[in-house]
């Protein structure tokens, strides 16, 4: 069983929060048997999955590539209605509505 200890400085004061969550990590670490760390190495280094951070990098872009992406999608669908619109024997497609705000 693991026991995480607590001091009370870091539940008074939250600048000592951030030493509080070291010691806790290093505890848990300590628990589950991971020795090779000290609680200055947590406090000085981070660690953090290249997964996530390519996850994140991912996320980023494509969050930036969003305008662009909507305005092809938004000309191809104007293309598209032109096509349509010029096949003969073809009425024409009703006009688009334009996204506006809820009313």
């Amino acid at each position: 069983m693991c026991v995480i200890k607590q001091s009370a400085c870091a539940l008074s004061d939250r600048s000592f929060e951030f030493l509080d969550s070291t010691g806790m990590i290093f505890q848990v670490m300590h628990c589950v048997g991971l020795k090779n760390l000290s609680e200055g190495d947590i406090q000085t280094q981070a660690y953090v999955s290249q997964g996530f951070v390519d996850r994140d990098r991912i996320y980023i872009e494509s969050l930036r590539a969003m305008p662009e992406i909507a305005a092809t999608m938004k000309r191809q669908n104007e293309l598209t209605q032109v096509i349509v619109s010029a096949l003969p024997g073809r009425p024409s497609p009703p006009p688009v509505p334009v996204p506006g705000p809820d009313r």
